[in-house]
């Protein structure tokens, strides 16, 4: 019971993680065209740049998640507060 208290916020912040930091990446790639060169470290930067995107965007469902994962709970192991 406990193993799985929060799982579906996880599951709703990977989904949401994917969703906004591949289209940014693919979108920083295309920004960076003709202004970095094609290699490593234009890849390296597009996904730094990316997850940074990613993290503020899920940060929200990060509060929400550890919340339901240290809320106290009762004799028969619901939430008491969630």
């Amino acid at each position: 019971r406990g193993l799985f208290r929060g799982v579906h916020v996880n599951a709703a912040r990977s989904v949401l993680f994917g969703s906004v930091v591949l289209p940014t990446n693919s979108w920083m790639k295309d920004i960076t065209q003709g202004r970095l060169a094609t290699g490593p470290f234009r890849d390296a930067m597009c996904a730094f740049c990316a997850s940074i995107v990613g993290v503020c965007v899920i940060n929200p469902l990060d509060v929400i998640r550890t919340r339901l994962y240290n809320q106290p709970v009762d004799s028969k192991g619901r939430g008491v507060l969630y």
